[in-house]
């Protein structure tokens, strides 16, 4: 992507943190009472604020939903939200039906607080909304105030509006279709943003086979039928990104600003499931090595301007407390931590999640391993003892592993059970490629590799990275700058200074030829130079929280081996 589409992705990134203070919402309460607020004159600039919303809720489910794509959803009556969701986890609820329990829960707790307490409304209020870390819920006295209109919840579903960050699924897979519920619900409005990109679903035998077999293989076309069928009962139905291709093939000038914000939070959206629809890519190439290959492997770097991954004596960290915590958001979505025997005997790290996942914006935190690799050295006992990774208080799975050339097959492996409170594994695989294939093989499949500058270089200029995420500090600190400057040419001016160098750093690195060691295949210079290149995909500004501190820069760089972008 252009160095544009970073600042897009940045200021729509910002609008949308803002949003969870609640006077945010408060441009549109003056509607509460009027039905028919949302389907006026500003139509479309609310269908966008409440995917906006729905987009920042699915985020809470970025750490196990996983391989799922993240989605949440709003359920809005007259510009209130009543109902809210997102996917939690793999095999469980999609965000559409936990959005239309919260609501049901709610509905039915103001039903048997009204009929049970004389001080229903202090009651309702206590002991029936529980929010996750971030929620856009109206409050009790709005809640009741629109729930005292209806007789019954299906009144109440029959006059909203459902908002969902991704197309509602329509096949069963280890859920029900999310369609069916909303078809039996019979809702005003649904309004989703994206279109599932998958290309093959098994769609339910009622709408796609007349033979009434069990399940189908349906392309991309027949999986709309049940969108289809929505509309046909009465619903109405708005796709956002549909929306956004017909106002760009308009010539009318006046909305080039409506278009700018939708395809800035549709950019948003799918960059936030950019390993979801990447998956699906692959599934999708010819070539052999794409499709086979079914993991993903985040690089996390930290550096000073110059280069150097090494701490300054008269500093502790490179990075600022907030970009650390940042980080710490990072371990807890990823299933592999991979890690080198140096990092761990000179930096004596810890390596684990120091946050609870409330404070990460997170339901929950991924099973985690933490992978060692090694070549001819070891742990000597007495380090072992010494080292914060081994320590027993932590309870953190940690696994061994011996990358040795000499090694011809991959399934030369040897379990060793040591005497420890968790079970550690010592196998061996002739280089880092058999590696990350054994343990995606086993469904681990977000990787990400915290190590020293050798290691990393190695998982780089093997062609295995996909994404590079770089904190460094800025060269000058923000105060430095001239004052005059507004944000996006404060933002230019840092580019110019630092973007491109971070590029070039990683652009050179590609060029090199592999490091002569036990880790790599050697393979060609001319291959690399032709395989692999640096993409910016997106970037920001974190500020520090510390007056000691200096803001850094959070740079994500997609690392391809052809020239189209994701």
């Amino acid at each position: 992507m252009e160095a544009e589409d970073g600042r897009v992705a940045k200021r729509t990134s910002s609008r949308l943190r803002r949003t969870n203070d609640r006077s945010a919402l408060g441009v549109h309460e003056d509607h509460e009472d009027d039905e028919n607020a949302e389907i006026g004159v500003s139509l479309h600039a609310q269908d966008t604020f409440y995917l906006g919303l729905a987009a920042k809720l699915a985020k809470l489910g970025e750490a196990k939903a996983f391989p799922n794509p993240i989605v949440g959803a709003v359920i809005v009556y007259a510009n209130t939200i009543i109902g809210e969701g997102f996917h939690q986890k793999y095999g469980e609820a999609h965000a559409e039906p936990n959005a239309i329990k919260n609501l049901t829960d709610l509905f039915n707790s103001f039903i048997e607080k009204k009929n049970t307490s004389n001080n229903f409304v202090d009651e309702f209020s206590k002991n029936s909304i529980t929010a996750p870390p971030v929620s856009y819920l109206a409050g009790a006295e709005k809640l009741i105030s629109v729930f005292n209109k209806f007789k019954s919840l299906e009144e109440l579903i029959h006059q909203s509006t459902i908002y969902v960050s991704l197309e509602p699924c329509n096949h069963y897979g280890k859920t029900a279709p999310c369609t069916k519920l909303i078809h039996r619900l019979a809702f005003k409005r649904l309004v989703y943003a994206c279109h599932d990109p998958n290309p093959l679903l098994t769609v339910h035998d009622k709408y796609s086979s007349p033979l009434n077999s069990s399940e189908v293989k349906a392309p991309h076309a027949v999986k709309r039928f049940y969108l289809n069928d929505l509309k046909e009962s009465g619903m109405d139905i708005l796709c956002l990104e549909d929306y956004a291709n017909s106002l760009s093939k308009s010539s009318e000038h006046e909305h080039s600003q409506e278009l700018a914000t939708i395809e800035g939070l549709l950019k948003l959206i799918k960059f936030d499931n950019r390993i979801f629809f990447e998956f699906i890519d692959r599934k999708n190439k010819t070539d052999s090595e794409k499709r086979s290959k079914n993991y993903w492997l985040t690089l996390k770097v930290a550096s000073y301007p110059d280069g150097s991954m090494e701490t300054k004596a008269t500093e502790a960290w490179i990075t600022n407390s907030s970009s650390r915590k940042d980080v710490q958001r990072l371990r807890a979505t990823h299933e592999i931590l991979i890690t080198g025997i140096n990092t761990i005997k000179n930096d004596n790290p810890l390596l684990n999640v120091r946050f609870p996942a409330s404070e990460l914006n997170l339901s929950d935190i991924c099973d985690r391993e933490i992978v060692i690799l090694k070549s001819s050295q070891d742990f000597n006992e007495t380090e072992k003892q010494s080292l914060n990774i081994f320590s027993s208080t932590y309870q953190q799975k940690v696994t061994e592993f011996i990358i040795n050339p000499l090694s011809k097959k991959a399934d030369n492996q040897k379990a060793i059970l040591r005497s420890s409170e968790f079970l550690q594994s010592e196998k061996v695989f002739p280089n880092l490629r058999a590696l990350l294939n054994h343990l995606s093989s086993e469904k681990k499949l977000r990787i990400m590799v915290e190590a020293g500058p050798n290691l990393m270089k190695s998982f780089l200029q093997e062609g295995l990275v996909d994404e590079i995420i770089h904190y460094e500090p800025l060269d000058i600190p923000l105060e430095n700058y001239d004052a005059s400057l507004n944000e996006n040419d404060l933002i230019d001016t840092i580019s110019s200074r630092s973007l491109s160098n971070i590029l070039d750093r990683y652009q050179n690195l590609l060029k090199e030829s592999p490091l002569n060691t036990d880790l790599c295949s050697h393979r060609s210079n001319e291959i690399l130079q032709q395989s692999q290149k640096c993409y910016l995909s997106k970037y920001e500004i974190i500020e520090a929280t510390n007056i000691n501190e200096r803001a850094d820069i959070k740079v994500l760089i997609r690392v391809t081996k052809n020239t189209e972008l994701i």
